[in-house]
């Protein structure tokens, strides 16, 4: 897999896992380097965030950068979860691949 694989994401409102599909689907990648920016997850279920913890373990994503809609209790999940992988990004983040 190439190190610049990644997803660039606004305010995913057709879900993480949705867009990484896709994304999957177009390009024939089975991993994903980085998912960075805003995940939508803060205003998802309990079993929506599990579901996508799975996901991102099973894609092998290496780091993940989330923005502001991911809201506070899903990413201190993922920050629980994916130590290494896990950065809040904000305004001037800057990511090296």
């Amino acid at each position: 897999m190439p190190p610049w694989w990644s997803i660039l994401l606004g305010c995913c409102h057709a879900g993480l896992v949705n867009t990484i599909e896709t994304a999957r689907q177009l390009t024939g990648e089975d991993e994903v380097y980085a998912v960075v920016g805003g995940t939508h997850l803060g205003f998802c279920t309990g079993s929506q965030l599990e579901q996508t913890i799975q996901a991102l373990r099973r894609f092998r994503v290496k780091k993940i950068c989330t923005g502001h809609c991911t809201g506070f209790a899903a990413a201190a999940r993922l920050a629980h979860e994916f130590p290494v992988a896990f950065q809040p990004t904000a305004v001037g983040y800057c990511l090296e691949v």
